[in-house]
């Protein structure tokens, strides 16, 4: 749970459970800004999970 204790991964974690999304899509809904350069690494690697 390490991982999900940066204050916006497991709002983006929960916000995936429905299916994929786009950067921009994510960013909008949950009001943030635009995130680093690992974050799709971030969430390429949470959907190879989910798809397992």
């Amino acid at each position: 749970m390490l991982t999900l204790a940066e204050p916006h991964r497991f709002n983006i974690v929960e916000l995936l459970r429905n299916g994929h999304k786009s950067i921009g899509e994510i960013v909008q809904a949950l009001g943030i800004s635009q995130p680093h350069d690992n974050f799709e690494e971030y969430t390429m690697e949470y959907k190879k999970k989910e798809d397992l």
